[in-house]
């Protein structure tokens, strides 16, 4: 089963009708397959903690809240731990076009 993404324009269809509308023609929207390494889990959640849009509710949790929000995460990634390195295999949509 496919996940949606918690990204803004996840759907290539709406990423398409956007660039469309902008004026632009002879749009192309394809989907690339990419991989987003880190050193490891630990500086990836101190990235995600510090630069995230979620960043001001973070921050504003309690420290034993966020502590719980973060080893909760680091035990989900733990899938994609290879020799200490955080791997995420991630998909973008890559569109180009005419003016």
């Amino acid at each position: 089963m496919a996940r949606l993404s918690v990204v803004a324009l996840s759907n290539a269809g709406e990423l398409e009708q956007l660039v469309t509308a902008a004026g632009f023609r002879m749009v192309e929207v394809r989907s690339v397959a990419i991989t987003h390494r880190h050193a490891s889990v630990k500086e990836y959640l101190r990235l995600i903690e510090s630069s995230s849009p979620s960043t001001f509710s973070v921050e504003r949790l309690d420290e034993p809240t966020r502590r719980a929000i973060m080893v909760e995460l680091n035990a989900a990634l733990q899938p994609y731990v290879v020799d200490h390195a955080l791997v995420l295999p991630m998909a973008i949509h890559l569109a180009t076009a005419r003016k």
